[in-house]
């Protein structure tokens, strides 16, 4: 229900996308626990992390990945089904040309081979409003979320949709609020932004780096990379120099972090 909600923005042209709709996709999405907050999320999670483990040495061609992909999925199914469609999606990626629109694109096709519920039919509703957003952003998320549903099923801690919109309505004052703090500071010129917001998977700033500093969990190299950080210092980097002004980098340089991605 919360990835329909989200889509319903996505949907709108860019013209038509107002400030309250993406301020209210964020509450919606903040109301509700992250990937780590219930076991269904867990699992998917742990999957990502066997991902680059699975041995795809057999299978030499485009055309055996994309059989592989399409039995793991929605024959084998299940997480571990799930975790080899990631492997051969990020082959077919790496190795064949595959844009994310061809997944998208191969995805809905299967998609609405597979479905025979009617909450399926609803996922492949919403995952086709959000595929144009999520393909020019290059956005892996959506199609790894719906990929998940299909093999594993719904998430069984949900909220039905009339509960949702009115826990979002509630927090409507809470939105206005930042809005305003958010102009102000804009204004004043206060808004600093932290170099791990620039991880070059969320969010770059090529202007200003070249680089993209993998503090952020944005990858699964950059997850490890923030629990060595944690286990070493018990912060992510106790030589963070953090403050930016004007998002350009200090004289004395910056401290990336990033000293056990080598490791991982």
């Amino acid at each position: 229900m919360l990835m329909k909600y989200v889509s319903r923005s996505h949907a709108m042209p860019d013209r038509g996308k107002s400030i309250e709709s993406i301020m209210n996709a964020v509450v919606a999405i903040c109301l509700r626990p992250n990937w780590w907050g219930n076991d269904y999320g867990k699992e998917m999670m742990h999957g990502c992390f066997r991902e680059e483990a699975v041995d795809l040495s057999a299978y030499a061609t485009e055309e055996e990945l994309v059989a592989l992909m399409e039995e793991s999925l929605f024959v084998v199914r299940g997480v571990n089904g799930w975790t080899v469609s990631s492997a051969a999606r990020g082959r077919l990626q790496g190795e064949f040309g595959w844009s994310l629109g061809d997944v998208h694109e191969w995805l809905l096709t299967k998609f609405e081979r597979y479905a025979t519920e009617s909450w399926q039919e609803e996922l492949i509703a919403t995952f086709r409003r959000a595929t144009p957003d999520m393909t020019r952003f290059g956005d892996e998320n959506w199609n790894y979320v719906a990929r998940y549903m299909f093999a594993v099923g719904r998430n069984p801690d949900t909220w039905p949709a009339e509960r949702l919109e009115a826990e979002v309505a509630s927090h409507s004052d809470v939105a206005a609020q930042i809005r305003v703090a958010a102009a102000e500071k804009l204004e004043n010129g206060d808004v600093v932004i932290p170099p791990w917001a620039y991880d070059d998977v969320h969010a770059s700033n090529r202007a200003h780096y070249s680089w993209a500093d993998r503090r952020s969990p944005g990858t699964l190299e950059g997850f490890d990379n923030c629990l060595r950080m944690v286990e070493a210092y018990g912060r992510l980097d106790p030589r963070d120099q953090g403050i930016l002004d004007g998002c350009q980098v200090p004289e004395a340089g910056l401290a990336l972090g990033n000293e056990f991605l080598g490791d991982t």
